[in-house]
């Protein structure tokens, strides 16, 4: 059966006056996908479950961002610790330099010795880039608790649509986990 064919039976049965007629007109608009429909569309209400889970959000949020910055402020520790020494040790080598003798030269070898090793930690570690990284996902994960709490706070009629925040929210959060760094 073509498109017109189509076209044409439906024009007969919306002029039918039969109960048979009328029913296969319902059942075809109910079937339809036509944008029309849209415009009646009911949004989901917010409800305590949603508040809830959004809390639960809160909350992991919040955790995870309270281990983020313990870690990062473990690895400034580290970062201070490995890179301040290799500043230091030349500096220092270079003033007292003078005062070493040919029998006194293991100490110099041993302090260079010393400084590339704690420059190789530091490089292969990266502690600096950890320290950023860390920070920053610290930071996301508190702005998206942020962004929650504000909207709880809000009265329901002032909030956006349940299903779109839930929406972007899951989003975010799922997001944020894919490629958040190791804890």
């Amino acid at each position: 059966m073509s498109l017109a064919d189509l076209k044409l039976t439906i024009k007969d049965l919306s002029k039918s006056p039969t109960p048979k007629g009328r029913r296969i007109l319902r059942e075809i608009d109910e079937n339809s996908d036509s944008s029309d429909k849209d415009r009646v569309r009911v949004e989901e209400e917010w409800t305590s479950d949603h508040e809830d889970y959004f809390n639960s959000i809160v909350s992991e949020c919040k955790s995870i961002g309270n281990l983020m910055t313990k870690i990062m402020k473990k690895n400034k520790i580290y970062y201070k610790v490995f890179s301040l020494p290799t500043i230091i040790l030349p500096l220092s080598l270079s003033v007292v330099d003078k005062y070493f003798t040919q029998d006194n030269d293991f100490i110099r070898v041993a302090l260079l010795l010393l400084t590339g090793s704690l420059t190789a930690v530091n490089t292969f570690l990266n502690f600096g880039k950890k320290v950023s990284l860390y920070n920053e996902y610290s930071a996301k994960y508190n702005e998206l608790a942020l962004i929650i709490e504000t909207m709880l706070i809000k009265r329901k009629r002032f909030r956006i649509d349940c299903d779109v925040f839930t929406e972007q929210i899951k989003n975010q959060y799922l997001n944020l986990n894919s490629s958040a760094p190791d804890t």
